[in-house]
């Protein structure tokens, strides 16, 4: 593998990252939801207005409804469960049996991203460093002859050869 191949292709590769990262940071998002206070669900459930309740890994309930077509999201506290809250705030058995209660294991992306954002710019530092040292280690001391010529004296007893 050449040098010069590894070192376009790292290049190529840094700006594929740099579009994928702005591509998405400009991106909407899927769907906006609104984000209501826990009581106000509480409420909701009395009326018999919520169909489902997801409990995802961060705490976050997805509401959906049985009449609209919008999903709203609310939060909880950590370590308490959903029933409890919602039987503290006066929702029965009965109608906590009319609503599906689903929970979402945690996702695995925060570990991953925790872990690549520590161990990116190591990576990065690294490979500076890398093409520094090389390009400073190249044939002739070329960092150091930076400023000379590689001219030629050009003579004309000398007969040019062609082939």
């Amino acid at each position: 593998m050449s040098s010069g191949w590894f070192r376009t292709g790292f290049v190529y590769l840094l700006i594929l990252v740099a579009v994928a990262a702005l591509i998405f940071s400009i991106s909407p998002q899927s769907k906006k939801s609104e984000g209501i206070p826990i009581t106000q669900l509480a409420e909701e459930i009395r009326n018999g207005e919520v169909k489902r309740i997801t409990v995802t890994g961060d705490d976050s309930l997805k509401i959906e409804y049985r009449n609209r077509k919008e999903i709203a999201v609310s939060h909880k506290e950590s370590g308490v469960g959903v029933i409890e809250i919602l039987r503290g705030l006066g929702v029965t058995s009965e109608q906590l049996a009319a609503v599906n209660i689903e929970y979402e294991p945690p996702s695995n992306w925060g570990s991953w991203l925790t872990i690549l954002g520590s161990v990116l710019p190591v990576l990065v530092v690294g490979a500076l460093f890398y093409f520094l040292i090389r390009q400073a280690q190249s044939g002739n001391s070329q960092a150091l002859s930076f400023g000379k010529s590689r001219a030629r004296m050009f003579t004309g007893d000398k007969p040019t050869i062609t082939f």
